[in-house]
C-alpha cells in the first residue's frame, strides 16, 4: 500500500464529497467526516469502520487513513491544523481515540444545525466569517472529545514523522 503524506496550507477546509474515494495518507491536521446520506467506509491503520448516515468519523494528526465508498453517499470533510483550536491541541497532539467513530445516536441533538452553520458560514461573504467558523468548532468538539475513549501517543516525537 502507498501511503502519501500531505501538507496542507491553510488553517481549515471544508470540502463536500458526493463519493468519498481517497487513498491511504496522513498528514498533522485532524479529519473529520460526518455522513450526510448513505454508507462508506472509513480505514484507520487498516481497521475498517463502516459508517452509516448521520455518524462521524475523526483521524487524529499523523495516523493512516483512507476511504472507500461503494454506493450513493454525501459527505463533509471538516479538516484543520491542531494549531487552528488551540484549546484542544494537545488533546489533538498527545492522545487518540480508541474507536474514531461517534455514532449518530451519541451526537449531540444540535450536532447537525451547527454543521450546517459551518458551512454556510464558509461558503459566504459574511462579516466575521472566520471568527464563527472557529467558534461553531469548538462548541462541537467541546461536546465531541468527551464521547471519545483515548490512549495517550506512544511515539515521543511526532514531528518528525
Amino acid at each position: 500500500m502507498n501511503i502519501k503524506y500531505e501538507r496542507p496550507r491553510y488553517s481549515y477546509r471544508i470540502i463536500k464529497s458526493n463519493m468519498l474515494q481517497y487513498e491511504a495518507h496522513l498528514h498533522r491536521d485532524i479529519e473529520m467526516i460526518y455522513v450526510i446520506k448513505g454508507q462508506t467506509k472509513a480505514y484507520l491503520d487498516s481497521v475498517e469502520h463502516v459508517l452509516n448516515e448521520g455518524d462521524i468519523f475523526v483521524a487524529f494528526p499523523n495516523k493512516v487513513h483512507y476511504y472507500q465508498t461503494f454506493t450513493e453517499e454525501k459527505s463533509l470533510i471538516i479538516r484543520f491544523s491542531p494549531d487552528y483550536l488551540e484549546d484542544f491541541k494537545s488533546v489533538f497532539l498527545k492522545h487518540n481515540p480508541i474507536n474514531p467513530v461517534i455514532r449518530k445516536d451519541k451526537l449531540p441533538d444540535y450536532f447537525y444545525e451547527y454543521i450546517v452553520k459551518i458551512l454556510n458560514s464558509y461558503e459566504s461573504d459574511e462579516s466575521f466569517k472566520e471568527e464563527r467558523i472557529k467558534g461553531y468548532f469548538n462548541v462541537l468538539f467541546s461536546d465531541i472529545i468527551p464521547c471519545f475513549d483515548f490512549v495517550e501517543n506512544k511515539e515521543d516525537n511526532v514531528d518528525m514523522i
